[in-house]
């Protein structure tokens, strides 16, 4: 029998096709180190290079000078992904039960890694941008209410920035924590490049966050499932640390993959200047797209409002709310007729990650093609059929409780009142629309459809439009 090599080939279909990537991984296939003898570097354990669980040697003083860069105490390479970073940091702060403050806008990795801990988790809702149709910034007043109203919360974990850019106030939170004996752990996947360009947001490392989990291949070169953790507290000893990301990282550790990590760093540490010039392509195309179309590009106006704190520009996103076309529509159109990918899109808007390793000119090109799609004779799409908040949520199970129970499937249809089983979310961005335990309202409903309509996947969800939700028992009521 012949195998064929359907990945591989896949994957080469795709990386030959000379579209503009403002996808993930950040390193658009143009990492120098994929060039030299990569598959070489792919060693055992040796004691000259040993990295997990114990690093020593070339792998202790890389990760020590990694910790010098970001400004933190210690930091640690990762290679099963953020996740990992989160698992270990939840892992060492809290036991089950504990309670943790969490954003609702946290990635699904969040979710899991509370239901293996068996956590009990206080959501705090992200302010709504009613205008642009997603989150802002952590609702501090929101916050500080709940912090007093459950003392013996243990931690608090936000994500910023966000998947749209948009960055908290992340000192003041963290004030906020110590001041209230909590940990406070910052999911900053998606600023990993911060440290490198002072026109950019603050990196976590530097406003005293006691843990900082960064994904190395959003914004920066890594391989995808690259990431670090950054811990800033002495709480901790490092061997108690190691241990925590052993449960949780691979034992075959690869080498050439933490190569390619280092390697990412060392060109972020040298782009500083480029970056310069990322910003300054940004704002030219900014005010082109915001000058000649019914679309606009996020400028750094957002700041101040919804509780947004800083702005991230090279995370480009542009809303089509006004312009008649939806956010779907307008990332079909751009792969279609301009061959440019977009990272994430949705009803209102289109998502574009700008790295040092796209060319300046891809974003002239965009900005054109947007103008080309959502000029000023495109017809206008009211707002008003859109809702005035973000989806609220009720839980009446713990997440735990509810993903180990047993399962009912049901049609979306009849599944009003029941009780989600498992997280449903589009990807990307990962943020759950459901939650297990939450109680399913029409707004998630609506949510679901919205995205299900929009020919976009969904996970959670059959192809047959049914969901699980945790099995009644004799009494009606549910597990």
């Amino acid at each position: 029998m012949k195998f064929t090599e359907y990945i591989n080939d896949g994957l080469k279909k795709y990386a030959y096709s000379k579209k503009i990537s403002f996808q993930t991984p950040a390193h658009k296939g143009k990492l120098d180190i994929m060039t030299e003898d990569f598959f070489g570097m792919d060693m055992g354990e040796l004691d000259v290079v040993k990295g997990m669980p114990n690093p020593t040697a070339y792998v202790k003083m890389s990760q020590n000078q990694l910790a010098r860069i970001y400004g933190s105490e210690r930091s640690f390479y990762l290679l099963n992904g953020a996740s990992t970073g989160i698992l270990a940091s939840l892992t060492l702060c809290l036991k089950q039960n504990d309670m943790i403050i969490v954003d609702r806008n946290c990635h699904k990795s969040v979710i899991n890694a509370i239901i293996l801990l068996g956590l009990l988790p206080i959501f705090v809702e992200p302010t709504y941008m009613h205008r642009f149709g997603f989150g802002g910034g952590f609702d501090y007043d929101a916050l500080e209410r709940t912090v007093a109203t459950f003392p013996n919360a243990k931690a608090i974990l936000i994500t910023s920035p966000n998947y749209y850019g948009a960055v908290c106030d992340i000192e003041k939170i963290t004030t906020l924590a110590h001041t209230n004996n909590m940990f406070m752990i910052v999911d900053e996947a998606h600023g990993a490049h911060f440290n490198f360009c002072d026109k950019l947001p603050k990196s976590a490392t530097a406003l005293g966050a006691d843990f900082v989990v960064h994904s190395a291949s959003k914004t920066l070169g890594g391989l995808n499932g690259s990431a670090f953790l950054h811990v800033n507290c002495n709480n901790f000893l490092n061997k108690e640390i190691l241990a925590a990301i052993s449960m949780y990282q691979t034992s075959s550790a690869s080498y050439a993959a933490m190569a390619a990590l280092e390697k990412a760093v060392f060109e972020a540490d040298e782009y500083s200047e480029k970056y310069e010039k990322m910003l300054r392509a940004v704002s030219e195309a900014a005010e082109y797209v915001n000058n000649n179309s019914n679309a606009y590009w996020l400028d750094d106006e957002i700041v101040g409002t919804a509780d947004v704190f800083a702005y991230d520009k090279t995370r480009i996103v542009v809303n089509f709310a006004f312009s008649g076309v939806s956010g779907y529509d307008a990332a079909q159109v751009l792969n279609s007729r301009f061959d440019i990918k977009v990272e994430l899109c949705d009803d209102l808007n289109i998502v574009c990650i700008f790295t040092p390793y796209n060319k300046l000119s891809d974003v002239k090109k965009l900005a054109k093609a947007i103008v080309t799609i959502a000029g000023k004779t495109v017809g206008i799409k009211e707002l008003s059929d859109r809702p005035s908040k973000g989806v609220t949520h009720a839980m009446k199970l713990t997440p735990r409780d509810a993903f180990f129970a047993d399962a009912e499937p049901v049609e979306l249809k009849d599944a009003l009142g029941r009780v989600s089983k498992n997280i449903v979310c589009k990807y990307p961005p990962g943020i759950p629309i459901l939650i297990p335990g939450d109680v399913i309202s029409s707004e998630h409903i609506r949510a679901v459809l919205e995205i299900l309509d929009s020919g976009a996947e969904i996970s959670g969800i059959r192809e047959d439009f049914t969901i699980d939700v945790v099995k009644r028992r004799n009494s009606g009521e549910e597990n």
